[in-house]
Formats: structure tokens, C-alpha cells, sequence
């Protein structure tokens, strides 16, 4: 070691250079470093020799802090130093801090192509040829030096903490290695400063279960808080180890409630965004946010799942150029364009620190030794060994050694589970991991074991913390011997061990088990307890009160309907699908209701027999579920099969039968029969009336359904004074907050407009939008069709942008595709032409298509539909197209194309075009469309910001459209 000649003063270098080298390059290096000397350069060079374990000592980081470059001697024997790669991180993250480069890292490659170099930030710090002699490299080793100032590394600032968003994360104190990792991951998303669209920054941590991506991703953040200035955003727990159906829709909500949970925590954001706001998405809030700031940020997308496509990604990616995007997953996603970081075990040194936690600066050689061997057998799997050290208490060569013997003898079960999840550990060590996994479940007291065989049999998915709350209840009775204990306390003894996390959510607290934990658990009692099945039974009843309450957050719940319910083997289970179906109506998501409807159906019917009433909820689902996606051919023949059993077996006048009959009645109506409708709602009425009694619920909601079959058969003046009379009966007999006053009130207000008394109809519809929003919320879309038809019965000046309004938290909440999305498109269509041309005309049928509601059961108006040729509103498609093509061009002509209004309508005109989406190449001719309207909207002077994001939106919709097809 050198002696300095410096003092080196507070902010002065004592060393010029540090140098860095394998003990195998020894020769090698003492050449370098004489040469060096001989420039008159002060050099420091370890000479006592470290273990990769060791820390770096006090003298030697007290070198490093006090030089102001580092040279390494890169050798293929550099990067398998891990006391060497310890000095590189160190120097790379002060050099960082104190230039925003690495400047100050002059790597001497030998022996090895320069692509080799990692982390591939030095890759441009050439050095000249790598068989330059050593006088002629340490001049240009000094001619860099005069480039450098001379702020040792010393002086470089730890980085204040990132801005999260929602919340801040915590930071894990074992983190060790995975630093070339942290590298790569700069490398990838800070070296591409020309990105000029949003999501072009983009890369992703990919790794098998329990590597720590999200660890590694949220570790980046801190590393490099000074690069995100705008903040970290974190959207988190969408499921890459869920299955392949997990609902898009389902996903999309998801998604829309985290990000405006985000919304609602910006500085300066109104608490009342979340959507909410008639105009903003919590999508436009954020951007807003994000391009008044102009700074770049990091958008962390944490567990993408593995089947979302190239078109579904960008959903996910950081809205504006600013923002740099991390993804992390299991797998890689088809077409991902962004840099891919791949995870596997971790390095000998970080797993062997993180097993000797604090006793490790002062273990002795055999205590290593035995770290290193567990360590080995373990896999170096980065979860395996965290559970481990989790459970060590003072760790000693002793302990390290059984645990070692107990892991080398697993039991039968760690074996067979092992061998099952081969595909999922991918080490060559999977009894070992396997066994550490056991180790720790058996570690576990009563009450925590209990809460993780809760979570084993839930899905694969985060779990509120109301759902523990609700099926566990106090956990006193689980643990006799801790009565003090509770579910939270329960909870927190699982993470303490690593065996479960939490997060808080959108509208709560949650809690994450890795899904390796919960197969081990589902493992080690696959043998069956009594626990087990009472648990699940507990959790069917959890979900389905959950469900029937219905409002914010319900989201969460969902995905752990399958889970407790899919077989349908009871009572119970076959009700909360059945619930689970209408919620997911209500939701927007026909396509998973039809999915859970027929799962209840087939469960039903292969265990029950075709006539079971159970069997025949989901055929009567089944044929909600394909009304509201317009086939209703298919809807009648499902809904007339259910009809006849339950008339058979039931009885004709109960009251299962009359719904299901009221069902085909409402059909019919929708194919344009209005005389057998009209029949079949008198003999439903009729018989309600006689049972039931003029007052009964039931008997109200038929005379409200008898009404409408007369009014579309051409009776309005008849249908007003039934529908007075319902809404009459039903403010004496029903809650303030029942949603089926809500109908009878938007009923009757239907019949006031068609009368022509619009200011009746506007309040009417508003007193029903008020009762929706208090039941559902404002978003709801039974709510947002009230608040439509409010609008559609305004004065003109008022009802464009009340229509405007509705328009675009349809877009925002719903699928753009849906029936009550295309209505509220030809509802402003039909406006803005009356607006902007005089000689505009509704079409005849447009005062029967406004107030469009399905009144069958279960309720929603919302869909996902893949539009074709034989689709039964193609007539209707076809029809909005024309329209909102005739409205484009009367505003072409009227302000050119370059106009806001004209942007807008051509908006519409994209809409309109992908819904009618016949032939794959009319979706293709909408996106163009919507597209060359977001270009406009973004360099012509005033148009709205909340029109940029429908067109976004419409954007997003219609690319997702055109990769299915």
C-alpha cells in the first residue's frame, strides 16, 4: 500500500486512484500500480487480501472514500470476486451520486471482449487495446484524471428518500448483491434520454417465484432516487402467478382503482378524483400531474401477469415520455420491446450474508464455512435462504449445521412437494428449498398456521385484511396458549418469518402470500383437517355477504370466488357464483359472468341432475349474461330451457319461475315481438297480484314490466298512468335506498319524456341517479345511465356538456364496446347534430333507443363484445357509423379539420367505426382514425385535456380489439 503525500482536506482526495483487483492477477496488478506511481499518481492497493463474506474493512473503505477514481483490473477472475464486485458497486454508486455518471470507473479489460464487462455501463470507459503496455496505459490513465475533479467518493451523498406513490414502500435491511442487477436495470431505462412517447422507456425484471423481483425493483428506486425526481409510482398485485383467465375487465378495474388511489395522493389533487370528477379520469389526473412537473419518474408495474399481450402492456406503462417504466413478471410477455433483466439465484457472498445477518462481520472461518455450505444447498434460492435466516437465533456453526442435516433428510412431504413444484423453484435443489419452507411452517404458531391455510385456500391473488377479519374473526380461540393474540398479530408473525407481506391498497390494507408458501401449506394438509373445510365454508359465507353489500373494493374479493366455490358442491358455493355472476354483470365484465355462470351450470348439472334449481340459476344466468351481450336468439333458448324445468319442477306461480319467465318476456320484447312480451308481463302481474298482493315488491316490479311492454307496444299514455301508480306504491312500501325504486322512478320519468313533459323527466331521472349513487356509487353504470338520461331531457345549452360529461366516464369506467357505451355515443352524436347542423334529424326509432335499459335479472348494462357479421345489433352499429360520419364532415366543412369540435367529432367517428368492427379491417380503419384525433388534439390550441384522455382510452380499447382478432 502507497503511502499519501496528500492531507486531503474535507473535500479533496487523499488517494488519485483505487485500484481494484482479483489476488489471482497479483503480478499483473503490482506492474500496474508502479506504473501508475511513476505518473506521480497516489495509489491505493489492498494488500492484506479479504474473504468475498467479509465486509469491506475500516481501512479499506476508508481508501476507497477517499480516492476519487477507482481502477479495475477487469480479469475473467474480477467478476468472480464478490469481494471485488463489492468494491465496484461501492465506487459506481458514489461516482453516480457525485456526477450522475461513472466518469470516475476506468475498467482495464484483460483477457476478455469488452461486451463481457458488467455491468455494461463501463463498456464505454474504454481503455486503449487490451494489449497495451502498462507505462502507455498509465498515461492515459492520468491524461483521464486531469478530466476529474477532486471530490473523493467520500464526500457523495446518500440519496434521499423517493416519492412514492400511494404509499411508501419498506425497505427490506437484508438486501445484499444483485448489484451488476441494479446495473443492468439503469442501464436499461436511463440510457434511453431520447424517448419521445410515452412507455418508450421500458424495462423488465423477469424471474422464476421467490427470486425477490419486487425487492430488486423497489431497491432500484432507492438506489437511484435523484433519477426520479418525479416520484416513484408503484402499481402492484395484478397476479403474473394467477391463471391464464384472469378476467381483462377484471384487470382493467383493477387498474383504474389503483390509479386513482395514486390521483388521490398528488400534491395539490382534489380527494374527490378517483374518476369521480364529471370531466377527469384518474388516468388525466395523473398526467396532468406528471407534464405540469416535467421530470422524470419511475412507474414500477409489480407482477404483470404472464398472458397480458403487447397491446395489453401499454394499459400498463408510465403515462407520459417523463416516465420510465419497470415491469416485473415470471415470464417474458409476447412482443415486449423494452430491455429484459433476467433474475436467478443469488450471488455465494450476498446469500451467505444474509444467513449470518448481523453476526457476520465477526464469524469465524468455520462459521462461514457452514453459511456457505447451507447457502449451497439451498440454491442460493433468494426466498429459501430469507426464510432460513429468519428463523436462526444466534448463528453458530452448530445451528448452521443442523439446519443443514435437516435439510439434507427432508421429510416425505418436503420430497413430494418438491418434486411438484419443479418447474416453479428451478434449482437443482429443490428438496432442500422445499424442506426450508417446512422448516418455517413448522415454526409458526396455531393461530398464524391458521391464517396462512386461509390464504391456501384463497387464490394466488393479495387478500383485504377485512377477509381475514370476517372468516377468522378473534384468533384467541386458535391459540390457547397466546389468549392476547388477534388475526393482525397472526398476520404479523407470518412476516416476520417472510411468509407473507402487506401492502396497502386502493381501499385498505392487504396481504400477499407468495404462491410457493401457499402450495406448501396446501401440501403439508393435503391429507385433509377438519380446519381446512370449515375455513372454506367460512370463507363462502365471508364472500357472499361481501358481494350482496356490493360498493368500493369489491374488486379485491373476486378473484377468490373460484377458489372457495368453483366446485359447487353445496348450497352455499353454488349461491356466492350465482352472486359472483350478477356482480360481475354489474361490473361490466359479461364475459367473466358467463364464465362463472357456466361453471355453476355444469358443476350443477353433472353432480344435481338437469332439474335441480341450483342447475337451473345458471342456465337462467347464462341467459342474462348472452342477453346483455345481444345475442339474444341464444338468450331466449337458454332463458325458455330454464323457464320449463322450473315450471315443471317448481311450480308455475313461484316465484324463481315468474322471474324466469319475466326473463323470455323481456327477450321478446328485445327481438321486437311486443305482443307476446305484452302477454306473457299481464299473466306475470296477475299472478304476483293474486299470491302476493298489491304491495309486495314483486307484484310492483311486474306492473312496472307490464308497463314497459305496453309502452312499446305503442300504449304510452296507459303506460304513464301504471308507472305513476308504481312509484307511488313503491315510496310507501320500499327502503329509501332500494334500487328497485330507483327503476320504478327512471321508469317513470321514461314515460314523462315520450309524453313530452321534459322538465318531469329531468328531475325524475336525477332523483334516480341520486338513489343509484348513494347505493353503487357515482361511476356505477345503472348510475351514470340516470344521470344520461338527465342529460338527454335538458335544454340544449346544458345538455352537451352534461352528455359530454357522461360520455367520457363511460369511456373511462366501462368497455367502450358495451351496449350502454354505443348509447351514450348515439345519444351525443345525435346532440352535437343538432348543435352544429340545422337541418339535423334523430332517426325515427331514436326517442325508443335513448332510454335502452335491460330489465331482466341479474342487472348491468355493461359488456365486453366482439362485433361480427351475425351479430344482432349490427343494424345499430351501422346506423351510429353514418351518423357520426355525417357529423364529421358537416364540421370539416364548417371549421376545418384543425377545429376542437371537429377533433372531438372525429373521435366519435374512431368510436363509432371500431364498434362496428364487422371486418378486422374497420377496426384497423377506427384506430387510424382515433389516432390521427390524439395527434390533432395535442398541438391544436384548446382542446380539453379530458378529450385527450377519452381519445387515449378509445385508443388503448380499439389496439387491444385489433391484436385479438
Amino acid at each position: 500500500m502507497t503511502a499519501p503525500v496528500r492531507d486531503g482536506g474535507e473535500n479533496e482526495a487523499v488517494y488519485d486512484v483505487f485500484f481494484s483487483y482479483s489476488w489471482k492477477n497479483l503480478a499483473e496488478a503490482l506492474i500496474l500500480v508502479a506504473a501508475l506511481e511513476a505518473r506521480r499518481l497516489q495509489v491505493f492497493r489492498d494488500e492484506t487480501g479479504m474473504r468475498d463474506f467479509d465486509d469491506i474493512g475500516t481501512e479499506v473503505f476508508a481508501a476507497l472514500a477517499g480516492s476519487r477514481s477507482f481502477v479495475a483490473l477487469y480479469t475473467p477472475q474480477f467478476p468472480e470476486s464478490a469481494y471485488c464486485r463489492l468494491e465496484l458497486a461501492h465506487a459506481m454508486t458514489a461516482a453516480y451520486r457525485l456526477d450522475g455518471d461513472v466518469r470516475r470507473i476506468l475498467p482495464v479489460v484483460r483477457e476478455l471482449p469488452y461486451e463481457a464487462v458488467r455491468p455494461r455501463a463501463l463498456q464505454d470507459k474504454r481503455l486503449p487495446a487490451r494489449s497495451t503496455g502498462p507505462d502507455a496505459l498509465a498515461a492515459v490513465v492520468a491524461e483521464r484524471l486531469e478530466e476529474i475533479d477532486d471530490r473523493p467518493f467520500g464526500i457523495a451523498s446518500e440519496p434521499g428518500p423517493p416519492n412514492w406513490y400511494p404509499f411508501p414502500t419498506v425497505a427490506e435491511p437484508a438486501f445484499h448483491g444483485r448489484a451488476t442487477e441494479l446495473w443492468d436495470l439503469h442501464d436499461a431505462l436511463a440510457g434511453r434520454d431520447d424517448a419521445a412517447q410515452p412507455g418508450q422507456r421500458l424495462a423488465r425484471i423477469v424471474g422464476m417465484g421467490g427470486q425477490g423481483k419486487t425487492m430488486l425493483a423497489e431497491q432500484y428506486a432507492r438506489w437511484f432516487a435523484a433519477d426520479h425526481p418525479g416520484g416513484v409510482f408503484v402499481l402492484r398485485g395484478f397476479g403474473s402467478h394467477r391463471n391464464a383467465n384472469s378476467s381483462p375487465a377484471l384487470l382493467r378495474t383493477a387498474l383504474e382503482q389503483q390509479l386513482a388511489r395514486i390521483a388521490e395522493e398528488l400534491p395539490g389533487v382534489p380527494a374527490e378524483v378517483e374518476g369521480r370528477s364529471a370531466d377527469r379520469s384518474a388516468r388525466s389526473v395523473i398526467r396532468d400531474h406528471l407534464e405540469r412537473a416535467d421530470q422524470d419518474y419511475l412507474w414500477i408495474v409489480d407482477d404483470l401477469p404472464d398472458h397480458v399481450g403487447p397491446i395489453g402492456v401499454r394499459e400498463f406503462l408510465a403515462p407520459t415520455a417523463r416516465g420510465r417504466t419497470l415491469v416485473t413478471s415470471r415470464h417474458a410477455h409476447r412482443g415486449f420491446v423494452g430491455e429484459t433483466v433476467e433474475l436467478g439465484p443469488l450471488g455465494e457472498s450476498a446469500a451467505v450474508r444474509i444467513l449470518l445477518g448481523g453476526a457476520g462481520a465477526r464469524a469465524d472461518r468455520a462459521t462461514i464455512a457452514s453459511a456457505r455450505r447451507l447457502a449451497a444447498d439451498l440454491g442460493h434460492h433468494a426466498m429459501a435462504v430469507a426464510l432460513v435466516a429468519r428463523t436462526l437465533d444466534n448463528n453458530g456453526t452448530a445451528e448452521l449445521d443442523q439446519v443443514r442435516t435437516e435439510l439434507a433428510d427432508p421429510d416425505r412431504d418436503a420430497l413430494e412437494w418438491a418434486a411438484a413444484r419443479e418447474h416453479e423453484i428451478a434449482t437443482d435443489h429443490q428438496g432442500s428449498v422445499a424442506a426450508a419452507m417446512m422448516r418455517s411452517l413448522a415454526r409458526l404458531s396455531s393461530a398464524a398456521y391458521e391464517v396462512l391455510l386461509l390464504a391456501s385456500i384463497l387464490a394466488a391473488a393479495p387478500v383485504p385484511a377485512a377477509m381475514f377479519d370476517s372468516v377468522l374473526g378473534d384468533s384467541r380461540r386458535l391459540d390457547s396458549t397466546r389468549p392476547g393474540m388477534t388475526v393482525d398479530d397472526a398476520l404479523r408473525e407470518c412476516a416476520a418469518l417472510a411468509l407473507a407481506t402487506v401492502t396497502v391498497g386502493t381501499f385498505g390494507t392487504l396481504w400477499s402470500v407468495h404462491s410457493l408458501v401457499s402450495r406448501a401449506v396446501r401440501f403439508r394438509d393435503r391429507f385433509g383437517s377438519g380446519d381446512r373445510e370449515q375455513l372454506r365454508a367460512r370463507s363462502v359465507e365471508a364472500l357472499g355477504e361481501i358481494l350482496e353489500r356490493g360498493r368500493d373494493g369489491i374488486v379485491d374479493y373476486l378473484p377468490h370466488v373460484r377458489a372457495v366455490a368453483g366446485g359447487a358442491t353445496d348450497v352455499a358455493q353454488q349461491s356466492l357464483l350465482n352472486e359472483a355472476g350478477r356482480v360481475q354483470v354489474g361490473l361490466g365484465d359479461e364475459r367473466a359472468a358467463l364464465a362463472m355462470f357456466e361453471r355453476l351450470y355444469q358443476a350443477c348439472r353433472e353432480s344435481l341432475g338437469e332439474d335441480d334449481f341450483a342447475t337451473q340459476a345458471g342456465l337462467v344466468g347464462l341467459g342474462v349474461a348472452y342477453g346483455l351481450l345481444g345475442q339474444h336468439e341464444l338468450a331466449l333458448d337458454f332463458k325458455t330451457r330454464a323457464y320449463e324445468v322450473l315450471a315443471r319442477v317448481e311450480g308455475a306461480d313461484e316465484e324463481a319461475t315468474l322471474t324466469a319467465l319475466n326473463n323470455v318476456a323481456v327477450t321478446f320484447g328485445e327481438l321486437g315481438d311486443y305482443a307476446k312480451a305484452r302477454v306473457l308481463h299481464r299473466q306475470i302481474y296477475a299472478t304476483h297480484l293474486k299470491r302476493r298482493g298489491p304491495s309486495h315488491p314483486a307484484t310492483l316490479a311486474s306492473l312496472n314490466a307490464y308497463a314497459t311492454a305496453r309502452e312499446l307496444d305503442g300504449h304510452e299514455s296507459l303506460a304513464l298512468r301504471l308507472r305513476t301508480r308504481v312509484v307511488a306504491a313503491s315510496r310507501r312500501y320500499l327502503r329509501p335506498d332500494d334500487p328497485q325504486l330507483a327503476d320504478a322512478i327512471s321508469s317513470l320519468a321514461v314515460s314523462h319524456y315520450r309524453a313530452g313533459n321534459s322538465a318531469a323527466a329531468r328531475a325524475l331521472f336525477q332523483e334516480a341517479y341520486d338513489v343509484r349513487r348513494a347505493i353503487y356509487g357515482p361511476s356505477h353504470p345503472d348510475a351514470l345511465s340516470a344521470l344520461e338520461f338527465a342529460a338527454v331531457c335538458a335544454d340544449p345549452e346544458a345538455r352537451t356538456a352534461e352528455l359530454r360529461a357522461v360520455y367520457r366516464k363511460r369511456v373511462t369506467h366501462a368497455d367502450p364496446g358495451s351496449p350502454a357505451a354505443r348509447r351514450t355515443l348515439r345519444n351525443l352524436i345525435i346532440n352535437l347534430r343538432s348543435v352544429h347542423v340545422s337541418t339535423a334529424n334523430p332517426p325515427s326509432d331514436s326517442v325508443n333507443r335513448v332510454f335502452s335499459e335491460p330489465v331482466q335479472e341479474p342487472p348491468g348494462d355493461w359488456t365486453e363484445v366482439a362485433v361480427r357479421l351475425d351479430d344482432e345489433t349490427t343494424d345499430e352499429r351501422v346506423e351510429d357509423f353514418e351518423l357520426a360520419s355525417y357529423l364529421h364532415g358537416a364540421l370539416v366543412a364548417e371549421f376545418g379539420t384543425d377545429h376542437p369540435e371537429t377533433l372531438f367529432a372525429e373521435t366519435c367517428l374512431g368510436h363509432a367505426t371500431v364498434c362496428l368492427g364487422q371486418l378486422d379491417s374497420q377496426i384497423d380503419d377506427g384506430l387510424n382514425v382515433l389516432r390521427d384525433a390524439a395527434e390533432g388534439m395535442r398541438v391544436v390550441l384548446g382542446c380539453p385535456e379530458a378529450d385527450l384522455a377519452v381519445v387515449d382510452r378509445l385508443i388503448d380499447w380499439a389496439e387491444r380489439l385489433a391484436f385479438d382478432d
